[in-house]
């Protein structure tokens, strides 16, 4: 008995190092990263790989549950959007249209998080506030900084008030928006503030 637990305990790093890396690295789900794993042990050892196996699986399960799927990445997606100018006949304009891809609608309905620049609005909705990417100077509405830079959070209740250019973190189910041009392209509902 001390013998095999010798030689299992190393290999259950040896299986987690194997099994994060595989996801970390190719993106692949669990189920193919488990496959991977198994196709690595001898058999000799099925049964105590199995139990170990099983172990890896439960913990990795239990990290990645209630994560959310970007972390603070949120800005580096939304800097990939492409733009074009459409002429909206109802304000007698042209606005910058945004053009998600499938990579970004996948996105939508998730729980992401993100950090930004509080933007000292005069907005109607208390329970609304804007991030930007940059300070106030250097922004969206001031700077000349893209549409792909700001984003609208609402909150289920009102609203915090931080400093102008304060730097606060948020979470939140996100939504895209390329039709409606009385509101930003990427919008957060369900929002919460979190420690950054």
């Amino acid at each position: 008995m001390q013998h095999c637990c010798i030689y299992i305990f190393p290999q259950i790093e040896r299986v987690t190092v194997t099994l994060h890396n595989v996801i970390r690295i190719t993106g692949q789900h669990i189920g193919d990263a488990c496959r991977y794993a198994v196709a690595q042990l001898s058999h000799r050892y099925y049964v105590p790989f199995a139990i170990m196996l099983l172990l890896c699986i439960f913990l990795a399960v239990k990290a990645q549950v209630g994560q959310p799927r970007t972390s603070l990445m949120g800005w580096e997606i939304f800097s990939t959007v492409k733009f074009k100018s459409k002429y909206y006949k109802a304000y007698k304009e042209s606005f910058l249209t945004p053009e998600f891809d499938s990579n970004l609608l996948s996105l939508e309905g998730s729980v992401i998080q993100i950090s930004g620049h509080y933007m000292p609005l005069d907005l109607p909705d208390r329970k609304m506030i804007v991030l930007s990417r940059y300070p106030y100077s250097a922004c969206f509405f001031c700077g000349g900084a893209g549409p792909e830079s700001v984003i609208e959070v609402h909150f289920p209740e009102k609203a915090p008030k931080p400093k102008p250019d304060q730097v606060i973190a948020v979470q939140g189910k996100l939504k895209l928006n390329n039709t409606d041009v009385e509101h930003l392209n990427f919008i957060l509902t369900e929002a919460e503030q979190i420690k950054p």
